[in-house]
């Protein structure tokens, strides 16, 4: 079967080698050793993983224990030279693992230098092409600025995760704010300018983030989970909180009273749009085995559909404003 060394907290090509193999075993041998250089001593106590996998015929893993049936894992724990130190304790008073903090560390220094080379590398940014270029200019103020994110592997990923949801809604406050001036200049009405260049540019950082899980997932779950999960969001702690706080300001004063619009047609067509959407994904299961993936033909064409639904939405919602105004 195949080994290989991964990271939880210890540096692979710094602390110990970044190393993997083939293990062989004789009939009625019992044991064998892995060798895995540590190149230096760590600072603090760092964990990585010896990982067992693609067993040959024959070879069978106790489904019971860490890696389940495909899998055989042994964490090893490399003890630092910190002993009870003051150091010490006090990295394990702010982090779980002293080791991922300093690893996240690493990291963090690493994106550093990632965001200023196209492509992230020396080598990525010497076969970078115009259109590599194009994308990696555009993008530099953003890569910088969201480098106050720290690295998920700081403190279990708490402070990535408040750091991106502030930086989340710091970009979402400045898109709708672009997308609102925008819509004024144009001449278009606050409810078709909601529906149309705030909910685009609110939208894409979804998009792309469906796309990763696509490409990088085994299944299809989390590139429309976060889609549903992102709307749920909006739907309920967007409107939820906001009528919260307005409810309490305006408790004065006999409450906060908004005059309705065209949200009702729009929500209807919405909702037809949503209807033909889940059944054309329950159909890509019954025809193709998966909601995403398919012939190529396929592809394009569900592709050119689910874009027909958005312009139908719009142009829909386009005709009833001029209608109303007429």
């Amino acid at each position: 079967c195949k080994w290989e060394a991964t990271s939880i907290s210890a540096i692979l090509g710094s602390d110990i080698e970044d190393a993997s193999g083939i293990l062989e075993m004789e009939d009625g041998q019992t044991s064998a050793d892995i060798k895995v250089a540590v190149l230096r001593v760590p600072q603090v106590d760092v964990r990585f993983r010896i990982t067992l996998s693609e067993p040959s015929e024959g070879v069978l893993f106790n489904e019971l224990l860490d890696g389940g049936a495909d899998y055989a894992v042994c964490t090893v724990t490399l003890k630092g030279n910190t002993g009870q130190g003051i150091a010490s304790m006090l990295l394990q008073l702010v982090c779980c693992d002293a080791g991922q903090l300093l690893i996240g560390f690493w990291q963090w220094r690493e994106k550093l230098s990632e965001a200023f080379f196209c492509g992230g590398s020396i080598e990525e940014q010497a076969e970078a092409g115009a259109l590599d270029w194009v994308m990696h200019c555009v993008g530099l103020f953003w890569k910088v600025l969201f480098l106050i994110v720290p690295p998920p592997t700081m403190m279990n990923g708490k402070p990535a995760f408040f750091a991106a949801l502030m930086m989340i809604g710091l970009v979402t406050v400045l898109i709708n704010d672009l997308a609102s001036l925008l819509g004024c200049s144009l001449g278009m009405a606050d409810d078709l300018t909601a529906i149309s260049l705030v909910a685009l540019g609110t939208s894409l950082p979804d998009t792309m983030a469906s796309r990763t899980a696509a490409k990088q997932d085994d299944t299809a779950d989390n590139s429309i989970g976060n889609v549903t999960g992102s709307n749920a969001v909006n739907v309920f702690l967007g409107l939820g909180i906001s009528w919260t706080i307005g409810a309490v300001y305006w408790r004065k004063d006999g409450g906060m009273f908004v005059p309705a619009g065209p949200l009702v047609f729009s929500v209807a067509a919405f909702s037809v749009g949503a209807v033909f959407c889940v059944t054309l994904l329950a159909w890509r299961r019954w025809a193709y085995g998966g909601e995403l993936g398919g012939p190529k033909c396929a592809q394009r064409r569900d592709s050119a559909l689910l874009a027909g639904l958005w312009v139908a939405f719009l142009a829909s919602n386009v005709i009833y404003d001029q209608l109303g105004r007429a």
